[in-house]
């Protein structure tokens, strides 16, 4: 299993020269397994995902499933700029939530109509893409099993989180995820979901930008250990936080937290099991 981070920032892009070294493209995570070659799983659609894409050749044949926590913007802006779009030899399967009385492939269509986007619509989609609702179905593709657990993310929106694992290990990607329940304690769901991983990703703002709602660093590493995770990456970086800053929160939790390895995620970064 090979775990690429291709762009860590949450809430939008932020091409800023303080912030170069962690990267300002938004989600998206790719991961790749020997157990199912050629396929590639990508979390979620951000910026980052354009920044994938022009290092992939559109005349050559791939095979994607890209795994959506939920659509806001900043989560799928990315997709229409790649060949999992336009590349026709690729086949593409976008799997996510569905708003209220629409189909998922219904706000893509939006976002890329005229008065939005350059593309005009997912009419004009050259690569073979399919649009499926996530459930908490179990899936498998190849040697690669795929879980999916819905988590409340506002009133009337879910976040999904997703388990993938293959026989070299195993990760869960978390993100506009609240870890509790509303008495207070750990989310039973996010404990099941993440036990006895090799690598948690969550989604969570240093303690200098944290707002109320969000997820805190503390909040991630109690996950991880209850969960005995055995290694934590913290994700979504704030758009204001700079390189400094998370240098910052990098040492500090490292510190706080001696026996439990702990990384800040970056572009480009690479995990592999």
């Amino acid at each position: 299993m090979r775990i690429e981070f291709w762009g860590v920032r949450g809430a939008f892009p932020t091409p800023d020269a303080d912030k170069i070294r962690y990267g300002g493209n938004t989600n998206c995570v790719v991961m790749t397994s020997d157990d199912a070659p050629g396929h590639l799983f990508i979390l979620d659609a951000g910026t980052g995902l354009a920044r994938f894409g022009s290092t992939l050749n559109y005349m050559h044949e791939h095979t994607a499933t890209v795994l959506l926590s939920h659509l806001h913007l900043q989560h799928i802006i990315g997709f229409q700029f790649t060949p999992f779009a336009f590349g026709r030899a690729y086949k593409t399967l976008i799997l996510g939530p569905s708003p209220r009385d629409m189909l998922i492939e219904s706000v893509f269509d939006i976002i890329m109509e005229p008065n939005y986007s350059p593309v005009f619509g997912i009419a004009n989609l050259m690569a073979q893409v399919r649009f499926v609702e996530v459930d908490s179905q179990l899936r498998q593709v190849d040697g690669v099993i795929m879980i999916a657990m819905p988590f409340e993310h506002s009133p009337d929106t879910y976040s999904w989180g997703y388990r993938l694992g293959d026989s070299q290990g195993s990760m869960v990607y978390l993100t506009d995820t609240n870890l509790r329940e509303s008495d207070g304690s750990l989310s039973q769901t996010c404990i099941r979901l993440s036990y006895n991983i090799d690598v948690l990703i969550i989604g969570a703002n240093d303690p200098q930008h944290q707002r109320s709602t969000d997820t805190s660093y503390a909040d991630a590493v109690e996950l991880a250990r209850t969960s005995h995770v055995k290694q934590l990456v913290l994700y979504h970086h704030h758009p204001d936080a700079t390189d400094d800053d998370l240098d910052a929160a990098q040492e500090q939790i490292s510190r706080d937290n001696p026996d439990l390895k702990i990384m800040l995620a970056a572009e480009q970064m690479v995990i592999e099991l």
